[in-house]
Parts: structure tokens; C-alpha cells; sequence
């Protein structure tokens, strides 16, 4: 009898589980996937680069707020606006230098994708709403708090970190009405925007 019971028992496991794994895929879980507690996610942060240590492969950011970010760099971090580098295997930063870094991760698990060199005057910020976006002119008009309105120049590689990824600012990230806070440098007299940290409506 004991037999006849396994295999009464092992046929109706067999039978159950087609029934869950479709029940799982139709729930639009995918049942042989298995779920990270570490989600890469998309961001960005510009700032003057406080120090570089090439033994842990890491970059502390100190931000216009005063406010210090530590990002890690490998052999796949992409350098722009930095002469004789391309890849953090050739140099990834100077102490000093102003950048914006597109990372992955978050905590003490954030690493660069890419790092664009802003040049050498230093970043500033300003927090405001979105007034108007002129994608013709590639600038972006900025109400800050006191109620002053200023206009920003988008520079040829402006982010935009909307808080779930990152995208370039000629993809329409902005949008009137926006709070946002801008990381820009002033530039023969102009601002020009480096990154907006995009809150939404």
C-alpha cells in the first residue's frame, strides 16, 4: 500500500504544478527568476572630486551643497572632456576636477558608468520649478524660490536624473512645472546646466 500511495502522491504533484507555474506567469511572475535585493538604478551627481583612491578604485564627490558622495570606477567607466582618457583605466579624475557622474546602485554600492569633466569653473546649484524648456534654443527658463527667474543654457551632454533614471536633456525630460535643482557653471557670462536633479510635479 505504501507504494501505491507515493505514487498517487508524486502524480498529483505533477499535476499541481503546471497549474502554479501558470498561475505565477498569468500574476506576471516569471516563477524560475530569481529576484535581487540589489537593484541597479540610474543616477547622477555633479560635484568637485575631493579625493581619488586608486587602491579601493573609488572617488569622493563633494557636491555644491557641501554634501559628499563615494562612487567606485572600473575598467568599463567611460571618461569624456578629459584629455588622453577615455576609460577610467587611463585616468578616471584629477583631485579637484568638476564632474558629473552617471552611476548604478546605491549606497555604499554605487559605481560610474560614465564621468564628464565640466572644466574648471566650479559647479553651483540652484533649487526652483521649471517655467519653460526651449528645445530650438536647448535652454531651460528656472523660477528659484526668492521668485527670480534665470535661464540656463543645456550643456551638449545635460542630464537629467529623474529619480528613476537618468536621461540626456534633448530627450524632453523637462516639463513645466517641474521642481528641480540645477547644477550649472557660469560660462562668459551665461549659465550653463549641467544636470537637473528632476522631484516631479
Amino acid at each position: 500500500m505504501k507504494p501505491l500511495f507515493l505514487g498517487a502522491l508524486t502524480a498529483a504533484l505533477l499535476l499541481a504544478a503546471p497549474a502554479a507555474l501558470v498561475n505565477a506567469r498569468a500574476a506576471g511572475r516569471n516563477p524560475f527568476k530569481k529576484v535581487s535585493k540589489l537593484q541597479a538604478a540610474d543616477h547622477a551627481v555633479a560635484g568637485r572630486v575631493e579625493k581619488i583612491d586608486s587602491k579601493s578604485k573609488t572617488m569622493l564627490i563633494k557636491t555644491a551643497d557641501g554634501t559628499e558622495q563615494k562612487v567606485k570606477y572600473t575598467e568599463k567607466t567611460t571618461v569624456n572632456g578629459l584629455e588622453d582618457a577615455a576609460t577610467a583605466t587611463d585616468h578616471v579624475a584629477h583631485e579637484g576636477d568638476q564632474v558629473v557622474v552617471r552611476y548604478v546602485g546605491e549606497g555604499a554600492h554605487k559605481t560610474a558608468t560614465e564621468v564628464e569633466h565640466v572644466g574648471e569653473e566650479p559647479l553651483q546649484r540652484v533649487d526652483g520649478t521649471v517655467e519653460k524648456v526651449d528645445q530650438t534654443t536647448h535652454t531651460v527658463v528656472v523660477k528659484a524660490a526668492d521668485g527670480t527667474e534665470q535661464t540656463y543654457h543645456m550643456a551638449d551632454h545635460a542630464l537629467v536624473d529623474t529619480g528613476k533614471n537618468v536621461k540626456y536633456g534633448t530627450e524632453n525630460a523637462l516639463k513645466e512645472g517641474d521642481h528641480v535643482v540645477v547644477n550649472f557653471t557660469q560660462e562668459a557670462g551665461d549659465k550653463v546646466a549641467h544636470l537637473f536633479s528632476h522631484f516631479g510635479h
